[in-house]
């Protein structure tokens, strides 16, 4: 029985895990009632979710539950005034289950009627795989129960046709419920599909299109060679023209590429293929010193004048196998801040273990299944039970198995989880695109803190599954004190599994937590001018690269929406930003506030309709990128550093939002669009988008909005530019909120009505929805 807080009068408060499901089990006795004899009766009892605020939680809004609102009544059924045998108590113990939502820690029951007692009540969390053949055994189990407590009644208490309903809630009651909650697990995964579409050439030329397009910004692109990695050679691509050098030709290269510089990355093996799968070798021994192939290389560039810098990206332990190679090239950079790199025979300049977000893009060409799991180093189940057992529970859930690192034998993984021939889907793409279009297609990647793997080959995938859109989560506890690992979702078992995926197939939840995620990719794990520098000898991209301008354009012509529009400018945590004002009446001078020197205030004709206005504040705008920010609308603190971070991931010229929530300020009511949803985090060409969220690369898209039309001239300007094949990306749903009046209608969005449902929430509820903690 979970802790009681409170021994209240018919109140109580007990600690709940966020994404568990519970039976609530209660023993109901009322007080002699006249009209109601010694019939079986049923009483409302109330359940109210609290987070660590003490702010009520709608479980509506959080887990599409559909038994009732936030404060639901549930209906249970209540003994009559009788002694209490054992089998009256064991017919009349009520049975109630629940998912417990995201944010709630504690759960208050409570009774309305005063003249129902409570005998007895706990609170317990199940252990149930609720999508698979366990969750149905479960019903069938709870069925013949029901049942049974019926007959108990029955035989144990005289009742009339006045105890048919509560009799009927007893069978049913509990059924309806396991219902819902196998239906919330349901399971949507099919990667047979997803396989397919991995092997379009489409997914390969969006890669290269967002590289041309990053190679197209530098203003110095080097000419560099290169030996390592395949994702080295990735993140290099966007910075350089780069060659890889071959082991057999590397002579005849260097002098005919004319190279500024050559990187030699520290990784056992070289992405060109068999002919040269040793050739990193050439350059480390067990004992540190330089092989004779690696010091002619060495002194070639040196006779041809290229300089070479060693790329540190293993650990500090294997360093030292690089030590004679260090003390010979002219410079040593080393992935990881923090970390001791006294195994090298020289101080190295230091850099941040890195991904690439532009590589690695969250940009998807069509919708993504988020019930998608990928377990990326399938083969640490060899090496750890626990992490064996997860997988093996974890079936139902339909995983996709591969190993980014080791070979291995599909019938190994049916012998090791004991499956039928091939029942498991084991897929195998050693190239560096096959990896990414699996973490472009992930919702979840599965890791294993106890991996045969180092904690920076960890960092690394989970870094690259971020940074591609999808969610990382460790299965049990980091063993070095990498900060990325310690931000991921940590899982101790199945129960605690089940309950996270539970929670992150809400979608506004799982985009709140992705954009949390990517922000502190963003923030620690890419490299800016300084460590570009480091690594090449200068930066290729001009100042202002790594945190562009952006200018937010306002229009109002109401004082108190210039004061909420400031302040939510204001709150942004985008360092580099600036706030167009075109204020479309006749303020007085008392009535504009004071402006900081980012805040620039246009006053025009009231006749301007609103295109002209936005069309004025674009041309007077000097950032790189505009986007329109309503007045009244509820946006996240990081909408702004939200929406420089799409663009950078996805190398988009127009950026949209199809907004999920809606909030009416006169009845304080909010409405979703669930279908908003689905429309999210891809790159589109057609779709009827919300104005609120507009914007674009000034670099690519100069032209000004159309001015015909004004009520449809955002739809009209995406058509537009959909026809001329500009990059059109739909970002995430959440980081905005439009606040419309009562008289106002929630766009669709499609010509058929909207999806809609409805929910009333407290607006203190609702701006909650655009923040998340870590």
């Amino acid at each position: 029985m979970s802790e009681l807080h409170s021994t209240e009068t018919l109140k109580f408060l007990f600690d709940t895990v966020p994404g568990r499901v519970y039976e609530l089990r209660l023993l109901l006795q009322r007080e002699h009632h006249e009209g109601l004899g010694f019939n079986l009766s049923s009483d409302k009892v109330s359940l109210t979710f609290l987070n660590k605020s003490n702010n009520l939680i709608d479980r509506r809004l959080e887990c599409k539950q559909t038994s009732g609102p936030a404060r639901a009544n549930i209906d249970v059924e209540v003994l009559p005034p009788c002694a209490i045998t054992d089998e009256i108590a064991a017919g009349g113990m009520a049975s109630r289950f629940l998912i417990c939502p995201p944010s709630a820690i504690q759960i208050e029951i409570s009774f309305n009627n005063k003249l129902v007692l409570c005998q007895r009540i706990e609170l317990l969390p199940l252990s149930v795989a609720w999508n698979g053949t366990e969750g149905f055994k479960f019903r069938a189990a709870l069925k013949n129960s029901c049942q049974y407590r019926r007959i108990l009644l029955e035989r144990h208490l005289q009742l009339t046709a006045c105890s048919a309903v509560p009799l009927d809630l007893i069978s049913n009651g509990p059924i309806t419920e396991i219902d819902e909650i196998i239906a919330h697990f349901e399971t949507c995964s099919d990667w047979r599909e997803e396989l397919t579409e991995l092997l379009l050439p489409r997914i390969d030329q969006d890669y290269q299109k967002r590289m041309n397009k990053l190679r197209q910004q530098t203003v110095s692109l080097r000419r560099l060679g290169f030996i390592g990695s395949e994702r080295g050679y990735e993140r290099l691509f966007g910075m350089g023209e780069v060659f890889w050098l071959r082991e057999s030709l590397y002579v005849d290269q260097l002098v005919l590429l004319d190279l500024d510089l050559i990187i030699i990355e520290t990784t056992n093996n070289s992405g060109l293929g068999p002919e040269d799968a040793e050739w990193s070798w050439a350059f480390s021994s067990l004992n540190g010193s330089l092989p004779e192939l690696g010091a002619s290389l060495l002194n070639s560039a040196q006779l041809n004048g290229v300089p070479v810098h060693l790329w540190v990206t293993v650990t500090p332990d294997c360093a030292k196998f690089w030590r004679r190679c260090a003390a010979s090239v002219g410079r040593v950079i080393a992935e990881g801040e923090n970390e001791n790199w006294s195994s090298l025979s020289r101080r190295p300049y230091k850099i941040p273990q890195a991904t690439d977000l532009i590589a690695c893009s969250v940009a998807s060409l069509h919708e993504r299944n988020y019930d998608q799991i990928l377990i990326p180093v399938v083969t640490d189940a060899f090496q750890c039970l626990e992490f064996a057992a997860l997988v093996k529970n974890s079936l139902q859930l339909n995983p996709l198995m591969t190993d980014f690192f080791n070979d291995f034998e599909i019938s190994e993984l049916d012998i090791l989880f004991s499956t039928k021939p091939g029942r498991i889907n084991g897929f195998y793409k050693k190239n560096r695109a096959g990896q990414r279009s699996l973490l472009q297609t992930a919702g979840i990647v599965l890791l294993s803190s106890q991996s045969v793997r180092s904690d920076r080959d960890l960092a690394m995938i989970a870094m690259d599954a971020i940074a591609s859109g999808a969610i990382p989560v460790l299965f049990g506890t980091p063993r070095s004190d990498m900060p990325i690992l310690h931000e991921l979702y940590s899982v101790q078992n199945i129960d605690d599994f089940i309950g996270f995926w539970a929670l992150y197939r809400v979608r506004w939840m799982r985009d709140r937590y992705w954009r949390y995620l990517s922000r502190f990719v963003m923030r620690n794990h890419c490299w800016n001018s300084k460590h570009r520098k480091t690594l090449l000898g200068q930066d290729p991209f001009p100042n202002g690269f790594d945190k562009p301008l952006i200018s937010a354009l306002l229009v109002t012509n109401l004082k108190g929406s210039l004061l909420d529009g400031l302040k939510s400018f204001r709150l942004q945590s985008w360092p580099n930003k600036e706030l167009i004002i075109v204020v479309r009446s006749n303020f007085s001078t008392n009535d504009i506030p004071k402006l900081r020197k980012n805040e620039y205030i246009l006053n025009v004709l009231q006749c301007h309709n609103i295109v002209e206005n936005v069309n004025l504040a674009i041309k007077q705008s000097k950032g790189r990128y505009w986007t329109k920010m309503e007045d009244n609308n509820h946006y996240s603190s990081t909408f702004l550093e939200d929406t420089a971070l799409s663009y950078k991931s996805t190398q988009a010229d127009i950026i949209c939002r199809q907004s999920a929530f809606f909030f009416l300020n006169g009845s304080e009511q909010t409405h979703v669009r669930p279908s908003a949803f689905s429309k999210c985090n891809i790159i589109i060409s057609d779709c009827c988008l919300t104005y609120e969220s507009l914007s674009a690369d000034k670099t690519y898209v100069a032209e000004w909005l159309p001015l015909t039309n004004k009520n449809l001239y955002c739809l009209n300007w995406f058509r537009e530019k959909s026809l001329s094949e500009a990059r059109i990306f739909i970002a995430d749903s959440t980081s905005i909120i439009p606040n419309l009046s009562s008289n106002e209608n929630i766009p669709a969005t499609s010509p058929s009505a909207p999806s809609l449902e409805f929910y009333t929430c407290a607006e203190t509820k609702l701006l909650d929805l655009l923040e998340v903690e870590g």
